[in-house]
This record gives C-alpha cells, structure tokens and sequence, in this order.
C-alpha cells in the first residue's frame, strides 16, 4: 500500500519535472520570469498558517483531518483535469479549497512546487494531489495527479 502512495508522489514529481524543463523559464510572453524559490508569501493559506507547515520540507506534513468521499474526490480531480488550460492556470490553492470545500490533508514541497494532496475518507491510499508552482510571485498553476480515484 506504501509503495501505491510513494509512485504516486513519485510520478508527480516525473510530471513536474518534465512540464517545468519545457518551459526554459520562459513566460508566455516570451520575458523571463522570477525564479521559482520557496517563499512564506503569496497566497492566503501561507499568510495565515493554519497548520504551521514549513514550507520549504519535503517531509510530507499533515494539514486538514477532514476527509472526502472517493466520489466527491474523484469529482473533484476530473473538474480540474477537465478545465481549459488557461482558466486552470490561474488556480490557486484557496480555489481548489473553494470548489472542494476542505484543505488538503498533508503538504510537501517538492523541488519548486508545494504539493497538496487530498484522502479520500475510507481510504489513505485514494487521493488526488495538486503540485502548484510559482508563477510570477503567486502560487498557482496546479498539476493534477491522483491514485485510485476510479
């Protein structure tokens, strides 16, 4: 069960890394945009801190007890997924809360994205994860991954 958790986070990171060296730290308009540094600063949930996470680990931190129905999870990934790429790029964390109605569960950063990853309630193994990026001085941008969702 360990090893379904740890390739899912394991394909997340492969994702991120594949979909960040196609960008050459480019924006769209062709400028260059800030490095991707960890920061405390950007979006609401850091501001306030609920949940003391340091933000800079990549130790997975437990964040919200709350948990979702597998269908309610599942929903929630394929609403996402299924956005257009230009409206789901401008996501941030406090949007995916809006849409899903909880934080996530756990956090980790991984290289320069903070991953947040969602339990289905029956099941730590079911989940849906949502690695965000910085993108001119704002987390958003979510690249989506989930396990079991089906």
């Amino acid at each position: 069960m360990k090893l379904k958790h740890s390739m899912a986070i394991l394909l997340t990171v492969l994702l991120m890394l594949a979909i960040s060296s196609c960008s050459n730290g480019t924006s769209s308009n062709g400028s260059k945009s800030p490095a991707n540094e960890p920061s405390n600063e950007a979006n609401t949930a850091v501001d306030d801190n609920p949940y003391g996470l340091d933000y800079e680990s990549g130790d997975e931190q437990p964040m919200s007890s709350d948990r979702l129905p597998k269908e309610k999870l599942s929903e929630a990934y394929d609403y996402f997924v299924g956005m257009d790429a230009s409206e789901r790029a401008k996501l941030t964390y406090e949007d995916m809360v809006d849409y899903i109605g909880c934080d996530a569960s756990a956090y980790s950063y991984l290289g320069t994205y903070r991953t947040y990853i969602w339990y289905a309630e029956d099941n730590e193994y079911t989940q849906m994860n949502a690695s965000i990026g910085k993108v001119n001085g704002v987390w958003q941008n979510p690249l989506m991954s989930g396990g079991n969702l089906r």
